[in-house]
């Protein structure tokens, strides 16, 4: 498939993500064509593309939004899609995916404050390790917390989890 289009094309599993430089009306008709391209290369070997999960996301600032469609469908527009886990903006920015993360990670510390009746300094850490900090961590090389209230969200998941502690509840972090 990626032999058939000019653009960069991404593939994992069953997933395609193509993607171009657009700076004018003939690089938006040779997106156009391998959009087609792709198209067709799906109707030769029988494999389908499901049109409601095609998306387009114009990513920078001042990018002029271009229709694009697949097979007689005008593909939607988002400002945001996730991949492999991680979410990313229009502005290349991962603000949803940290209020996400922060999101789940709080529910599991909820979940485990209600699994566990004993909790103490050496069972928190081992299921904080093992439950919590797997969701914080994943994929952080690429989504890491770059801004001042993104990381404040994820140091909360820390302190709630040292707050789990039977005396260390009231320790200040300042």
């Amino acid at each position: 498939m990626p032999g058939s289009i000019s653009s960069t094309c991404n593939l994992f599993a069953d997933d395609a993500k193509v993607f171009r430089r657009v700076n004018s009306p003939q690089e938006t008709a040779v997106l156009q064509a391998d959009i087609n391209n792709l198209a067709g290369w799906s109707n030769d070997w029988q494999r389908s593309f499901n049109i409601e999960k095609c998306k387009r996301m114009h990513i920078g600032y001042g990018n002029p939004c271009k229709e694009y469609e697949m097979q007689g469908h005008i593909l939607d527009e988002t400002s945001e899609e996730r991949d492999l886990g991680v979410t990313v903006d229009h502005k290349l920015k991962f603000h949803a995916h940290c209020t996400a993360t922060a999101g789940k990670a709080f529910r599991t510390l909820g979940l485990i404050r209600k699994s566990f009746q004993r909790l103490d300094e050496k069972t928190v850490p081992i299921l904080y390790k093992t439950m919590v900090r797997p969701i914080i961590e994943y994929g952080n090389v690429i989504w890491g917390p770059h801004y001042k209230g993104d990381q404040q969200l994820l140091e909360r998941v820390q302190h709630k989890a040292t707050r789990l502690v039977p005396g260390f509840a009231d320790i200040s972090y300042e």
